[in-house]
């Protein structure tokens, strides 16, 4: 008795009623909420350009710079950790092709980083 696996596709997921669904929230530093989605994936998406954004800003760090062809870059951290309020968030920089040169930018993932380099 037991041992049954259970997979995903045994469920018929349109008869699950909405409120016993996940629903994730993005917060600013003051609680407002910025953008709700019950697909986390959509959700992470639609907010990739204000966490470049915000990655800059925070990151005191790292300037941003044209593309260029000359290493000006020093030494490159594989992960950039800063304290932002009561939050340590880390950045992955990379260098990335811009076609008429390279610049390094900041990604919020180390995966986005494996991808750009």
């Amino acid at each position: 008795m037991g041992g049954q696996q259970v997979l995903e596709s045994d469920f018929d997921k349109t008869l699950i009623d909405k409120h016993l669904l996940m629903n994730f929230s993005v917060e600013d530093e003051n609680g407002k909420v910025i953008k709700t989605s019950r697909n986390f994936e959509a959700l992470v998406a639609s907010l990739q350009n204000e966490v470049k954004e915000v990655l800059t800003k925070v990151v005191k760090t790292h300037k941003i710079q044209a593309p260029t062809s000359n290493w000006t870059f020093g030494t490159i951290k594989l992960e950039q950790k800063t304290q932002h309020a009561s939050l340590e968030v880390t950045a992955y920089p990379a260098l990335t092709d811009k076609g008429n040169g390279v610049t390094l930018e900041l990604y919020d993932n180390p995966y986005v980083q494996a991808q750009k380099m």
